[in-house]
């Protein structure tokens, strides 16, 4: 329910050559932040000590919603609401439709599914999908006498009961109580029971009223009201009246069959005032039907039953306060039937019982009317006090037919009679249905009684008003009473005979001749409640009194209220010839067959000879053949032999049609469509558009008109189509060009299509192909527009610019590392770099580079044929000392090992190697040499050694007397000896500890101030005896010493303890001058110029205090204390031809004569060689040329060079060296290269004088011998001519096809070729040690495994089958021990 995520990442990282790096964020939310919908762009840099930034690293947050689909519902009752929509955790409501429970949950959830990538939402309904639940509807019986017609409807079944004739449905059935019962049955599928009832009630037999009431009232607005007399008064006058009038017949209104009486006549006085309260409603009722049922005529002969109702009120009588008026229902029950017999009644006023009952009942609920209508006494009636009076009365007849019958007055009869809508006629009675108008003809109005009142065309017509049938509202139509006329005459020309119709629906015409007869009648009468008498036009046939002709007509009378309703009357009779004479003489053709989609109107009912009827199409149709007059009049003849025949042919009628091709329904961009095929006469055609076009105006009809021409001009269509963009490309990714930070990117411009022809395709949005695009999303867009302004959807597509970058270097070598100036970025470079000294082998440089193998493409680094790396060599492991041992780990560059001596050895104070430097026993490897340092070799734990004794410098200060004065100085210091010495005899006053020897010596007297002296708070002393000094000032210095005593401590402890006896000492010395025993000759000392320095360890000679453990160590094997500075003594390796094999000699031992060592700090003397003449010496310059050297000119370059140097370098001059010059990179063919730009120079000199230089004789004598002379002398040559190489360019210069060569540079190095087993010693060759063998004139070491114990070996010796050696170099098979790991 949100539209936010919270996205959180790994911060990047970042490394740099300087140290630290700050890596910060510079666009976007952090992480953890809520993000919105959409794209987020995240920005991170890098920026180190010196300000350098790094490239910035770029990459985006995408937050997309989670939306479920809409609810997949399949119950019908069940339905939905989303108020939140269908985003991820949002819910929906559930709910049934009416009463129908709810099964399952009422909610459901939009939930996250992450099964799917990316994740999906789905509807979370909980165990089961909720429904509603259902109670089927059972289908119901069929009546008895009836028949049931169910459906079904929105929750359920609807079932409507029907009754067959003479049966109606009940007024009310089980469960309707007070309802109207319709006999609709409905069932909702949430109960599954049906209302009114499950149960179907019989079809009841149809029964007619016993008679019909009305009620009617006047008023007197004269006379006294409240004088009761005058009421009686009007009352019997009226009622005599009435009586008189009723003994008349009503003035011949009331038919003799029924009984029209006026009864309940009732006079009162005023309004009903006040209304009737609710509460009294029953009361009131029930007083008034108490007076009724005793006044009423209906009541009183037991004809009627009597209802009392206060409309308003409910039957608790708190619907309404009160109510202002009552309700009186008179009911006649009619059970003796429904057949009335009147066809009985008409031919012999023959009066059966069931219409004998209607017309009494009539009578009898028409004279309880009058009465309630004039009496207004039987009306009044008092409740607590209140007299309540009528006011007014208003009376209507109900009439309770049979199902499937209608009223007709008080009549009733099978369904209700309609008349035939416009268009259709009935020219029978008795009918259910009307007939249709011929095709395309009509009628103006409703109820036609005749085909030709059909004409003309057909219109349909719409009204917002209902027909009579439709109508539910009360009072929306008349109630219209019309009586039919009591007596039809037919009077023909010269007789007076009649009939009455209403028993004779002919008439007899006697007149001889005649085809005619005078009818006449009394016109009906029409009446309604509201609008009272209503005037019935004749709307169909002749009037009365005027002639007719023979054969049979009908006479329609309609009325209608105010309202519009309307009603209507009819009746028909015949006029038939009865005379024979002119029976036989008159011809008469057969009725003329009317044409298909024609008529024949003739001008006598009857076809006699000499009558004409014409005949004619309807509208629409054209008569075929064409008839040369109209109208086509066709007569009745006579034929030769006097028969009836016709004049002419009866035509045929076609339809009357227009051209399809005609110019009116020629369109642009469509097509006519019309409702007849065949185009016929008022059929009508529109515009039908192609695809993409539409009318320019509204809906155009052309019809095709009676003269054979369509009515208008269809309307053309234009295109409103928009065109359709078809190859719109799709988001182009596309990638930074190398070193750039935008890239080219080009495309195909999108074309389109149209219905219409050309369209013009634009870019309106962001830059054109084949531009440069900046690192990110640009928007690309394209629209295209037809000749007719439609423009396309826009074409949206996108340029993604993406920058090919490397992921950091992958560096396995610790040693290697790297700087990227420019980023990781395609293009850039990197340069490789190796701690400290480590040599890099391979490419000093990588560069980023594209690989389009992947999609998208990916950058990867280009090293080189082969991996970088820095070549190391690896630290051998150290052997643990002599008495002590080694504990190794390793560090950034290889390994360091720390000595570690046992309890009573120290750690020499020096070792091989160490030169000077201090030595704690620490030893260092880089992996870049594989040699430790100080040294390779470990030197022994020395034996703990204690100073002999620990000595301080004192002094004090006489500042009176002659300083000059010899004798002075001499006498204050026998004197100071003597006091010392008895200080001393005396045990220091007790101060100096028994087991330790204290004692001053070195007793100095001099004149003036001391400098350079250690001395304790000197400054502190002279600041104080400043004013007391002179320039005739004595200082006595002495050296207190203390033997060095071990009391079981540490030897810091010893020391401290020492100390504090010196200065006890010192003190007793102190207190001694304070008593005078220091006064000499007068001259005291001054007691606050006593000043003591510091102690200080007195180590034997040959070693050095190590104030670390307060120890006195020697130099290692191999090395010698050098006291050269006595402030600053150090140990030094022993010189080449020296050795030492004790820490504890104070010196390093020549070698034997004529023997040396190959280095210096040698430790053994086995380790002193033979020094040998290597067999040759060499010189090897390589020198760089300008321009290069043509391979193909190699050999020629190189000769002339030899010619140079042969006539030039001294070696060569005297004979004493061969040279050799080259050309590297070219072949002997000089095909190899093109060109070379350097060559080789090597001068050699080879020894032949042996190998025995006779050192020893020279040492001893300085006597030479020849080996020793020709290697001196070659030596001297050798060098000579390397300086000539290296200084005098010009004899390196030649010329080859008139290009000049000349030197640049020059690199010289030296080789010596020794003997096997032996290897180089600067210029000499020795015998390789033990634990050693030569290798290309070079002394190795063995390798682990291995061991040598001879000298001068060209291999090493394995150890025995599964020993090893810990260590390289091993000097004895004792040396394998263990198990070879592998």
């Amino acid at each position: 329910m949100s539209q936010t995520a919270s996205v959180t990442w790994q911060t990047p990282t970042t490394t740099d050559n300087s140290g630290t790096v700050t890596v910060s964020q510079t666009k976007g939310a952090a992480p953890g932040s809520s993000f919105q919908l959409g794209l987020t762009e995240i920005r991170y840099e890098a920026t180190d000590a010196n300000g350098n930034q790094s490239p910035e690293c770029i990459f985006f947050v995408n937050v997309e919603e989670i939306v479920c689909d809409p609810p997949l519902i399949a119950d019908k009752y069940l339905f939905y609401q989303c108020p939140d929509g269908y985003t991820y955790g949002s819910t929906c409501q559930l709910k049934c439709m009416g009463s129908f429970p709810l099964i399952g949950n009422e909610t459901i959830t939009c939930e996250r599914n992450d099964s799917f990538t990316p994740p999906r939402g789905y509807w979370d309904m909980g165990e089961l999908q909720p429904y509603c639940s259902k109670n089927p509807c059972d289908t119901l019986l069929a009546p008895e006498n009836g028949a049931m017609s169910c459906a079904t409807w929105m929750f359920g079944m609807q079932c409507q009961m029907q009754c067959s004739g003479q049966y109606d449905i009940p007024y009310g059935t089980v469960g309707s109580n007070g309802a109207p019962f319709t006999g609709q049955f409905t069932c909702s599928e949430s109960l599954g029971e049906y209302t009114p009832s499950n149960t179907v009630p019989g079809c009841t037999q149809l029964r007619r009223p016993d008679m019909t009431t009305v009620l009617g009232e006047f008023f007197y607005y004269t006379g006294d009201c409240n004088d009761p007399t005058v009421l009686v008064e009007i009352k019997n006058n009226f009622i005599k009246q009435m009586q008189r009038l009723e003994s008349q017949g009503w003035n011949g209104v009331c038919p003799s069959q029924i009984d029209c009486n006026v009864n309940n006549t009732e006079v009162t006085c005023g309004p009903y005032t006040p209304g009737i309260p609710c509460v009294d409603a029953v009361i009131a009722s029930s007083q008034l039907k108490t007076n009724l049922e005793s006044s009423l005529p209906c009541s009183v002969n037991g004809s009627c039953s009597i209802n009392v109702s206060t409309p308003g009120c409910s039957v608790t009588g708190r619907r309404r306060r009160s109510a202002s008026s009552q309700t009186i229902t008179l009911t006649q029950t009619l059970t003796s039937g429904d057949n009335l017999d009147l066809e009985a009644f008409e031919k012999s006023q023959n009066v059966s019982q069931p219409l004998y009952d209607l017309l009494v009942g009539i009578s009898s609920l028409e004279a309880s009317a009058i009465q309630i209508n004039s009496t207004h006494s039987i009306l009044q009636f008092e409740i607590s006090g209140t007299q309540y009076s009528s006011t007014a009365v208003t009376t209507n007849s109900l009439v309770e037919c049979s199902a499937g019958q209608g009223r007709n007055k008080a009549f009733c009869k099978s369904g209700v009679c309609v008349a035939c809508s416009v268009g259709t006629y009935q020219d029978e009675s008795g009918q259910s249905s009307c007939k249709s108008c011929p095709s395309g003809l009509t009628t103006k109005h409703e109820g036609s009684q005749n085909m030709t009142d059909c004409s003309g065309r057909t219109v349909l017509l719409r009204f917002g008003r209902l027909n009579r049938e439709q109508s539910t509202l009360k009072g929306s139509w008349a109630s219209l009473n019309m009586v039919n006329p009591n007596v039809v005459r037919a009077v023909p020309p010269t007789s007076n005979v009649y009939k009455d119709l209403r028993k004779s629906k002919s008439i007899l015409s006697i007149n001889l001749g005649k085809t005619t007869a005078i009818v006449t009648w009394n016109a009906p009468t029409a009446s309604d409640p509201e609008d009272g008498p209503l005037t019935a036009n004749l709307a169909q046939g002749g009037a009365p009194g005027t002639h007719f002709d023979r054969g049979s007509h009908t006479i329609v009378y309609t009325a209608s209220d105010n309202t519009g309703a309307s009603t209507y009357c009819s009746f028909s009779f015949k006029i038939i010839v009865v005379n024979l004479i002119i029976l036989l003489l008159v011809l008469t053709c057969d009725p003329i067959q009317w044409p298909l989609h024609g008529y024949v109107r003739c001008d006598k009912s009857e076809f006699m000879y000499g009558s004409k009827c014409t005949v004619g199409c309807f509208e629409g149709y054209e008569m075929e053949p064409q008839p040369s007059s109209v109208p086509y009049q066709i007569m009745c003849d006579k034929s030769s032999d006097n028969k009836a025949i016709l004049d002419r042919a009866v035509p045929t009628c076609k339809a009357i049609t227009c051209p399809i091709n005609a110019t009116e329904l020629d369109v642009d961009n469509g097509s006519p469509v019309c409702t007849h095929s065949n185009h016929k006469y008022d059929s009508s055609c529109v515009t039908q558009c192609e695809s993409g076009y539409s009318l320019s105006s509204g809906i155009v009809f052309s019809t095709c008109q009676e003269d054979k021409t369509w009515s208008t001009n269809l309307p053309d269509c234009k295109d409103t189509e928009v065109p359709e963009i078809l190859n719109c490309p799709q988001t182009i990714y596309a990638y930074t060009d190398k070193m750039s930070q935008t890239a080219s990117v080009t495309w195909q411009t999108p074309t389109a299509t149209d219905n219409s022809g050309p369209v013009t395709v634009s870019q309106t949005k962001g830059a054109a192909p084949g531009s440069s695009f900046q690192l990110g999303l640009t928007e690309i867009r394209y629209k295209a527009i037809d000749a007719n302004g439609n423009q396309s959807p826009e074409c949206i597509f996108f340029v993604s610019v993406e920058e090919i970058v490397c992921d950091p270097p992958l560096i396995a070598d610790k040693y290697l590392f790297y700087q990227c100036p420019d980023g990781y970025t395609y293009g850039s470079t990197c340069q490789l770099k190796c701690m400290g000294s480590f040599p890099l082998i391979g490419n000093e440089t990588i560069t980023c580079e594209r690989n389009d193998s992947f999609t998208p493409p990916r950058g990867y680094w280009d090293i080189g044929e082969f991996q970088p790396y820095c070549l190391k060599n690896p630290c051998d492991t150290l052997p643990a000392p002599e008495n002590g041992a080694m504990s190794c780990a390793t560090w950034l560059f290889g390994m360091q090992c720390q000595m570690q001596c046992s309890k009573q050895y120290d750690i020499p104070f020096g070792t091989v190697g160490s030169n000077g430097v201090p030595f704690t026993g620490l030893f260092t490897c880089s992996e870049s040499s594989g040699e430790y340092t100080p040294s390779n070799t470990v030197p022994g734990c020395t034996q703990l050694r204690r100073p002999d004794m620990t000595t301080v410098l004192g002094e004090f200060f006489y500042y009176t007397g002659d300083c000059n004065d010899p004798t002075v100085l001499v006498e204050i210091k026998s004197n100071f000896i003597n006091q010392m010495q008895l200080l001393e005899s005396q045990g220091w006053n007790g101060v100096c500890p028994s087991q330790i020897d204290c004692n001053v010596n070195n007793t100095e007297v001099t004149c003036g101030p001391v400098s350079g002296k250690k001395k304790r708070d000197i400054n502190y002393v002279m600041e104080h005896v400043m004013s007391k000094r002179s320039t005739h000032e004595i200082r006595v210095e002495v050296k207190l010493a203390t033997t060095w005593y071990d009391f079981n401590s540490t030897g810091g402890s010893t020391f401290y303890f020492l100390e504090e006896v010196q200065k006890k000492v010192f003190e007793v010395m102190k207190s001694s001058a304070t008593a005078g025993n220091l006064t000499v000759s007068g001259l005291s000392p001054d007691i606050s110029s006593f000043a003591l320095g510091y102690s200080d360890p007195d180590c034997p000679q040959g070693t050095f205090v190590r104030w670390s453990s307060l120890g006195c160590v020697p130099c290692s094997e191999g090395s010698f204390l050098d006291t050269s500075d006595p402030m600053k003594p150090h140990c030094r390796d022993c010189l080449v031809g020296t050795y030492k094999d004790s820490p504890d000699d104070l010196a390093c031992t020549s070698c034997p004569p004529g023997t040396s060592t190959e280095n210096t700090g040698t430790i053994n003397s086995t380790d002193c060689l033979s020094a040998n003449s290597p067999r040759s010496i060499s010189v090897v310059s390589s020198v760089q040329y300008t321009p290069g050297i043509p391979c193909i000119d190699a050999a020629l370059a190189s000769s002339k060079l030899t010619t140079n140097l042969e006539s030039s370098l001294p070696c060569s001059v005297n004979g004493s060296c061969s040279i050799t010059v080259s050309t590297p990179g070219c072949s002997a063919s000089g095909r190899r290269r093109r060109s070379a730009s350097s060559q080789t120079i090597t001068l050699t000199q080879t020894l032949t004088s042996g190998d025995n230089l006779d050192l020893e004789a020279y040492e001893n004598s300085q006597s030479v011998s020849q080996p020793l002379y020709d290697l001196l002398v070659g030596i001297s040559s050798l060098e000579a001519s390397a300086i000539q190489i290296n200084s005098t360019h010009s004899i390196l210069q030649f010329e080859i096809s008139g290009t000049q060569y000349t030197s640049t540079a020059v690199t010289t190095n030296s080789l010596v070729e020794c003997s096997p087993g032996q290897g180089r010693s600067e210029a000499l060759c020795i015998d390789c040690p033990r634990g050693t063998y030569s290798e290309s004139g070079v002394c190795v070491a063995c390798s682990i495994g291995t061991y040598q114990d001879e000298s001068g070996q060209s291999s090493c010796k394995s150890c025995p089958g599964g020993l090893t050696t810990k260590y390289e170099g091993s000097q004895n098979i004792t040396d394998c021990s263990g198990k070879a790991v592998l």
